[in-house]
């Protein structure tokens, strides 16, 4: 198979799956606003995909979040 018949996805480029569809918009008034901006409908955020310090300070944010609610549940309880 010759390399130049070979179609590349790269890394800023979306996958045939990820097209934006306007059938699944949130709110149809915003819907020039994401195709200006390219993002399409918001996404999930996948972070094994980020680099380590955004994952790993979007890891403590999360367990942060997690013992302030389990905190406030045991001030809460024991009051």
């Amino acid at each position: 198979m010759d390399k130049k018949d070979e179609k590349h996805t790269y890394e800023t480029q979306p996958s045939s799956l990820e097209k934006i569809s306007h059938n699944n918009t949130f709110n149809e008034e915003l819907l020039p606003m994401q195709n200006i901006e390219g993002g399409g409908p918001p996404k999930k955020v996948d972070l094994n995909t980020l680099p380590k310090p955004i994952r790993f300070f979007g890891y403590f944010l999360m367990i942060l979040a997690i013992l302030m609610l389990l905190s406030a549940g045991i001030v809460t309880f024991f009051r």
